[in-house]
């Protein structure tokens, strides 16, 4: 299970409602940013599967494409339209 920790600058609904779709899964926790403004500043949620890399595609840019190598059977690596950096792989 991967466990990420998603940090912003500002409010990060927009980003946290598409990875949740993408991941399939719900927000365990959000912390609201300190200014008062009610923003979001941060968010964990829980990650099992990877079948979420098409739902984040449009939009992102590739850093490494979607492909086989030494240590994965399969991995990418891309930024997404909220300038997050992913890379994803899948264990033998």
């Amino acid at each position: 299970m991967l466990i990420p920790h998603l940090h912003f600058c500002g409010d990060c609904a927009e980003a946290i409602a598409l990875y949740e779709k993408a991941f399939n899964t719900k927000t365990d926790v959000l912390f609201y940013s300190g200014d008062g403004d009610g923003s979001i500043g941060r968010a964990i949620m829980r990650v099992h599967g990877l079948a979420c890399y098409e739902i984040m595609k449009p939009g992102s840019i590739t850093i490494d494409p979607l492909e086989e190598l030494p240590y994965s059977k399969l991995a990418v690596q891309f930024i997404d339209k909220f300038c997050v950096q992913w890379g994803f792989m899948v264990e033998e």
